[in-house]
């Protein structure tokens, strides 16, 4: 998971750099230098932006690495059509890459201190804390509450974005589709664990037994 992380971080700003500067804001008509110009100058600044919004989300890597060895995937009951461990850091990775590059842009516009942006600082900070909340402290009803003001904080974040940027909103959809899948699997993880994180099964010596990863099937039974 390491290697995964540090591998797609350095990908993403290799592959954003380039293309970063089409997200720029030209200047006035009155300006020196022309829209190329101000586009070139803004690929350091963009990409500045992807790489520490992506190395910001992944701050909390240790913890979700822990939380899926030692509980998430043997322990916890899930359900049938719950995505395999290996897509989670790529699609996050790909994600806060296209956080930062929203923000870069309407810092072009407005300022990396406009309100819009705080909104999107606050939200950014509900974000990372999920990972603690969910996979630290077990608690997943409080992750589950903590995914729907995510969800309504980043359609809240992306009406600011429009009035200054109108098409960065759209860099934001495939992160609004999958906040909306994660809440939607949080919330059928808490129906399916009802009482929280089962604790480890014995052996006849005490010993834990791994179960394995539990999978509901369609109807929440476990098989």
């Amino acid at each position: 998971l390491k290697f995964t992380w540090s591998t797609l971080v350095v990908g993403v700003a290799v592959l954003v750099a380039p293309r970063a500067g089409a997200l720029a804001v030209p200047p006035s008509s009155t300006g020196r230098r022309g829209p190329r110009c101000v586009a070139a100058a803004a690929v350091p600044a963009s990409a500045g932006w992807v790489v520490g919004s992506v190395v910001g989300g992944a701050l909390t890597t240790p913890i979700v690495t822990r939380g899926i060895k030692d509980w998430y995937a043997d322990r916890l009951v899930k359900p049938s059509w719950t995505p395999p461990d290996r897509v989670f850091a790529p699609t996050w990775i790909l994600l806060y890459a296209t956080m930062g590059l929203s923000a870069a842009r309407v810092a072009r516009v407005a300022g990396p201190f406009c309100g819009p942006l705080k909104l999107a600082y606050a939200h950014f900070a509900l974000n990372v804390l999920w990972a603690p909340l969910f996979f630290g402290l077990k608690l997943l009803k409080a992750g589950a509450a903590l995914n729907v003001a995510l969800v309504a904080s980043l359609v809240a974040v992306q009406l600011k974005f429009k009035r200054l940027a109108p098409a960065t909103p759209a860099l934001l959809t495939p992160y609004l589709a999958w906040l909306l899948f994660a809440t939607a699997l949080n919330i059928q993880i808490c129906r399916l664990n009802p009482n929280g994180v089962p604790p480890p099964p014995k052996d006849d010596d005490g010993d834990s037994i791994p179960l394995s990863g539990r999978t509901a099937r369609g109807d929440g039974a476990i098989p």
